[in-house]
């Protein structure tokens, strides 16, 4: 296949956008890349994009050539996510674009820099890197209004969009992050009888170890002596708490979890407390740990 060619197949899966190391990997030199672009058969979008031809580019090729200039980590994001899956209207304006990695913007471009992200917040969706619909939903939730998030949010149930096992989790993960409280109430009221009970993803977890280690259910999120706890036995005199690394790695955190602990433990309950590496990768550990706190409780004598 020519030069030629083999240009144009590529801008054609990608809607008629082409990146200046791809070109040079067809086998273009950097002065053929020049002449094109002194002709005009290559017309620069950002640093190292180009459109092939003269065709007016699509909204979506104008999406994919916004994230391709930030590198592969980066993705569609925010309304222009939304857009692009069919939850929002179209809009003209600025593209937005995630990458937690990216030092400079672009023209056109509305650059975000999350600090958490994850391989699996990202897939490929008409060819165009975007965050997936939670993650589109859980951006929305910090820079829409209600009326919006809303609306989006039944467009995502309403085009059966939402995986609700990966929407927990990327709740979960989100933890305080801004709007997460609207969006939590929206979806339950959208869908009731899937309620988003649990606080975190490191309780989502920790509820499926009960779960795969016929462990008895557990009550959660509910007030111990008036401390609120993530989970608690009564009758085993028993509390767990999954301990986040982002809420519980400060001196104040730690010094505030001893002194819960204290008043827990003077109440007569047990309190074990398990990380994030303990729930997601020690699970069986996790479940034994818990299965001998009970035994241990067997052999007390009863409160009275």
């Amino acid at each position: 296949m020519s030069l030629s060619a083999a240009t144009g197949e590529l801008a054609h899966q990608q809607h008629g956008v082409v990146c200046h190391t791809q070109l040079l990997q067809i086998g273009l030199s950097a002065d053929q890349i020049q002449r094109w672009l002194e002709r005009g058969r290559l017309r620069r979008l950002h640093v190292g994009i180009y459109a092939l031809g003269h065709e007016r580019l699509t909204e979506t090729g104008r999406r994919l050539a916004a994230v391709l200039c930030f590198g592969p980590q980066a993705a569609l994001s925010h309304r222009s996510a939304a857009v692009h899956w069919g939850l929002l209207t179209a809009s003209r304006g600025l593209i937005d674009v995630s990458a937690p990695r990216a030092k400079t913007g672009s023209v056109g471009v509305r650059l975000h820099r999350p600090r958490l992200w994850e391989p699996r917040d990202r897939q490929i969706e008409a060819s165009v890197p975007i965050t997936t619909v939670p993650r589109t939903l859980i951006d929305l939730a910090g820079c829409v209004p209600y009326g919006v998030l809303e609306s989006a949010a039944n467009q995502a149930m309403t085009l059966e969009l939402l995986d609700w096992d990966e929407t927990q989790r990327s709740i979960g993960i989100a933890g305080r992050k801004r709007g997460i409280r609207r969006l939590r109430a929206i979806l339950s009221e959208l869908d009731p009888d899937r309620p988003l009970l649990t606080a975190s993803y490191l309780e989502d977890q920790f509820l499926r170890i009960v779960r795969d280690f016929g462990l008895p259910r557990p009550e959660s999120n509910v007030y111990i002596e008036g401390i609120k706890v993530d989970f608690v036995w009564r009758a085993k005199r028993l509390v767990v708490e999954t301990d986040g690394d982002r809420f519980h790695s400060t001196v104040i955190t730690r010094r505030n979890d001893r002194q819960r602990d204290r008043i827990l433990q003077l109440a007569g309950y047990r309190v074990l407390r398990f990380d994030y590496n303990d729930v997601t990768k020690m699970p069986a550990g996790v479940a034994t740990q818990v299965r001998s706190a009970f035994e241990i409780r067997r052999g007390l004598p009863n409160r009275t």
